[in-house]
C-alpha cells in the first residue's frame, strides 16, 4: 500500500484549523440549550481521549453532579409541598373562625356543661354509690383532653399543681385503697382546703360554653362531691340485705356505723400537711429547678408565672404585695411564692375536720364554693364575654368581606386578618417588620 502523504500546503491546514473552531465554537452554542450539567459533561467529553485520564473519577464526577441536581429538584418539589399544607392548614384554621363555627362550637360546649351539671346533679342525689365511678370517669376524660390542649400551648407544667395530684389522690383511695385512713385523710383534708378555697383565690369561673373553665371548675370542686357522697348519702346496705358499702371508714349512715373513723384537727393538719409538703418539695425540684431554664425563659407557663405576673400587672406599686416582692428580689420570689402557698394550705385545711363531722357546715361549703363559681362566670358572661364575643364575630365579618376584594385586587389577603391570625409565625412578623421598617429607611 502507498504511504499517506502529509499536506504540504499551509493554506489546507489554516482551513482544517479553522473548521475545527467552527465544530467547536458550533458545539458550545449547541451546548447552551441544555441545563448547567451539560457543561460539564462536556468537558468530560472534550477530555475522553487524554492519555493516562482517570475514568473512574470522571463517572464518580458525573454521578456527583448528577444526584445533586436530584436532590436539588427534591427539595424544590418537598418546599412546594410543605407551603401546599400550611396554606390548606391556614384555610382550615380560617374556616373554624367563622361565625357559623363558632357558634356551633359554642353551643355545643354550653350543652355540654349543662348536661354535665345535670348528671351530677342526678348521680349525687339520686345513685350516691355510682359518683365515685363517675367522678373518675369523667375527671380521666377531661385531664387528658387539657393535657393535650396544653401541651400544645407549653402550659402542660399547670398540670403538676396541687390540685390535680389531690384528684389522683382521691382516686387512688376510691379505687386501690378503699380501707387506708392516711390516704382518707390526706386526700379529704386538702380536698376540703387549698383545692376548694383556690376556687375563690384562682377566680374560678362555671362559664359552660367554654371546656377549659368547665374543666377547671370540676378538677376544684368534683373531689368534695366525691366525698360528700360517700360520707353523707351513702345507705347502710348491709342492713337493706344488700352487698357491704365499699368505704366503711367514711359512711355515716345516719350515726349507726360504729366503723366510721373520727378525724381530729391534730391529726388532719399532720397528715395533710405533710403530704403537701411532699408535693410542695417535689413540684420544685422537677418544675422550678430540672426546668428552671424553661419557666424563667417564658417557654412553659406555670402557676408561679402566672400568678407573680398578674400581681405585678394589677397591683398598685405601693401595695404591701409589691412591696414584698421589690424588698424580696426577682430572684427570690418562687421561695416568696412558695412560702405563700405553704401559709394558704394550713389556714385552709385547718377547719377541714370540721366537715368530716357536721354535715351542715359540709353542705355549707360546698354551697358557698359553688355560688363563688356562678358568680365569677355571671361576671365573665356580662363584663368580659358579652363585649369580647361581639367583637371577635364583627371583626371576623369585618375581615371576610375585605378579603375577596383585596384578592381579587391585589393577590394577597387581608392585613387585618392575617395581623389577628393565631397561627402566624412571631419571628417571621418581626422579620417582616424589621425589613419594612429597613426599606423606609432606606426611602428617606
Amino acid at each position: 500500500m502507498p504511504e499517506a502523504t502529509m499536506p504540504s500546503d499551509d493554506g489546507k491546514a489554516s482551513d482544517s484549523l479553522d473548521s475545527l473552531d467552527s465544530l467547536s465554537s458550533a458545539s458550545s452554542s449547541n451546548s447552551d440549550h441544555f441545563d448547567d450539567d451539560s457543561d460539564d459533561d462536556d468537558f468530560y467529553y472534550a477530555n475522553y481521549d487524554r492519555p493516562g485520564l482517570d475514568y473512574e473519577s470522571v463517572v464518580f464526577d458525573a454521578l456527583v453532579g448528577r444526584a445533586s441536581t436530584l436532590l436539588q429538584v427534591f427539595d424544590r418539589r418537598t418546599s412546594k409541598i410543605r407551603s401546599r399544607l400550611k396554606e390548606n392548614k391556614q384555610k382550615l384554621k380560617r374556616k373554624l373562625r367563622e361565625q357559623k363555627v363558632i357558634r356551633l362550637r359554642d353551643k355545643i360546649s354550653f350543652v355540654g356543661g349543662i348536661t354535665n351539671i345535670w348528671f351530677t346533679t342526678m348521680v349525687l342525689c339520686r345513685f350516691p354509690e355510682w359518683m365515685p365511678l363517675y367522678f373518675t370517669s369523667i375527671s380521666i376524660i377531661l385531664i387528658t383532653l387539657r393535657w393535650f390542649m396544653y401541651k400544645s400551648r407549653k402550659w402542660h407544667y399547670f398540670i403538676a399543681d396541687l390540685c390535680y395530684h389531690v384528684n389522683f389522690l382521691t382516686m387512688l383511695y376510691l379505687h386501690v385503697f378503699p380501707s387506708s385512713k392516711f390516704i382518707f385523710i390526706a386526700a379529704f383534708c386538702l380536698a376540703h382546703g387549698p383545692v376548694i378555697w383556690a376556687n375563690y383565690a384562682w377566680r374560678t369561673s362555671l362559664v359552660l360554653h367554654s371546656l377549659d373553665k368547665v374543666t377547671s371548675v370540676w378538677i376544684h370542686l368534683s373531689p368534695q362531691l366525691t366525698f360528700y357522697a360517700i360520707r353523707w348519702f351513702t345507705e347502710n346496705r348491709s342492713r337493706t340485705g344488700k352487698s357491704p358499702i365499699p368505704y366503711p371508714l367514711v359512711a355515716y349512715f345516719g350515726g349507726e356505723n360504729p366503723a366510721a373513723i373520727d378525724v381530729s384537727f391534730t391529726e388532719s393538719m399532720v397528715i395533710a400537711i405533710s403530704v403537701y409538703l411532699l408535693w410542695q418539695v417535689l413540684y420544685f425540684y422537677f418544675i422550678m429547678i430540672l426546668n428552671g431554664d424553661k419557666v424563667y425563659s417564658g417557654d412553659r407557663a406555670t402557676s408561679f408565672t402566672w400568678l407573680v405576673g398578674d400581681i405585678v400587672k394589677k397591683s398598685p406599686p405601693n401595695s404591701p404585695v409589691m412591696r414584698l416582692l421589690r424588698f424580696c428580689g426577682p430572684d427570690n420570689h418562687v421561695y416568696v411564692f412558695m412560702a405563700g402557698q405553704l401559709v394558704f394550705a394550713v389556714v385552709t385545711t385547718a377547719p377541714a375536720f370540721l366537715y368530716y363531722r357536721y354535715f351542715w357546715l359540709h353542705t355549707a361549703a360546698i354551697i358557698c364554693i359553688v355560688m363563688v363559681t356562678v358568680f365569677n362566670g355571671a361576671g365573665y358572661y356580662f363584663e368580659v364575654f358579652t363585649s369580647r364575643y361581639t367583637a371577635e364575630l364583627q371583626q371576623i365579618n369585618q375581615d371576610e368581606q375585605e378579603e375577596p376584594l383585596l384578592e381579587a385586587a391585589f393577590g394577597c389577603t387581608s392585613s387585618r386578618s392575617s395581623s389577628k391570625a393565631p397561627w402566624r409565625d412571631p419571628k417571621a412578623e418581626a422579620g417582616t417588620s424589621a425589613s419594612a421598617q429597613a426599606t423606609e429607611a432606606s426611602k428617606e
